[in-house]
């Protein structure tokens, strides 16, 4: 797709997020650099796993570098490029939720909920402009702005995994309250996002040390 296909195919999904949101995310959509982020993800993610990727996590050594924007850009191009995958961006970062803000889906039911086992998949998951791509928000309960338990996001994540092609995962940075190694061992396939003049070289080894541990 040309660059000029790629607006007009983003127009819908930007004019269904909140003010700030489609600001930011308009400037994310329109870099030159922007597809090919998303390309070179893609390919590397394949090289890595042989085989198209079903699952990856949007993380960072530390707050404020781009996690959100990752993972909306990749759930987006993903739906856009290929409209028989079926895609959900999940928001997984119970300290911000940016995601569920961006798409204006704060007191929708998501995902904490279904941790919880008080809604079944089917009522979490949020429609977006794109048929083939949900929002699985971070919905409502005890789990704000604490760890997620390992075990029901286990749960969550291989019934994710059953109903769509693709599970892009906006999850919290390594110095976030909220423990991000549990998430990443169950995804397995992590993108550390690193913003120019962010963490430095030590924060990223020693995140990217915990990660090899996990063997993600």
């Amino acid at each position: 797709m040309s660059d000029r296909e790629i607006d007009v195919a983003l127009s819908p999904l930007l004019d269904s997020m909140s003010a700030i949101g489609r600001t930011w995310m308009s400037t994310v959509f329109s870099s030159e650099d922007a597809l090919a982020l998303f390309s070179g993800l893609e390919s590397e993610m394949f090289i890595m796993e042989e085989e198209a990727p079903q699952s990856v996590l949007m993380t960072s050594a530390i707050g404020g570098e781009g996690r959100t924007s990752m993972a909306i850009l990749m759930a987006a191009l993903s739906a856009i490029h290929d409209p028989q995958r079926r895609i959900v961006l999940v928001d997984a970062d119970t300290a911000t939720a940016t995601t569920s803000d961006t798409f204006e889906l704060g007191n929708a039911t998501g995902l904490q909920d279904l941790l919880s086992e008080t809604h079944e998949l089917d009522a979490c998951l949020q429609t977006t402009a794109f048929e083939n791509l949900f929002v699985l928000p971070m919905g409502k309960g005890k789990f704000s702005g604490a760890s997620l338990p390992p075990q029901a996001f286990e749960k969550a994540m291989k019934g994710l995994c059953s109903e769509f092609d693709l599970v892009v995962v906006d999850g919290p940075s390594s110095n976030s309250a909220q423990s991000i190694l549990p998430l990443a061992k169950v995804v397995h396939n992590c993108v550390i996002v690193v913003q120019y003049g962010g963490p430095n070289r030590e924060q990223i080894g020693t995140f990217r040390d915990k990660l090899d541990r996990l063997g993600v």
